[in-house]
């Protein structure tokens, strides 16, 4: 299951959010956290990249992307 839209950094609108953001490397995958929040909600902003290096096939890495959003929406899920 993908992201809800109040969690998903889009690439296009927050291209600064990227290089001021909190990154997590694995191995095939990398997670940006936004540090900016959005107006609407007040959890954080998450994108979640995969390269073709990491998967040659396009349904492999969104299978990777679903995953891990599954993941991310889980811990969100969560009471603090």
């Amino acid at each position: 299951m993908p992201l809800p839209k109040p969690n998903r950094l889009s690439l296009r609108l927050h291209k600064d959010d990227f290089s001021s953001g909190q990154k997590l490397h694995a191995k095939s995958f990398t997670i940006i956290k936004s540090t900016i929040y959005d107006i609407r909600s007040t959890k954080p902003l998450f994108a979640i990249l995969v390269s073709k290096k990491t998967a040659k096939h396009a349904t492999d890495r969104n299978k990777i992307r679903r995953l891990t959003s599954s993941v991310i929406q889980n811990i969100l899920s969560q009471p603090a």
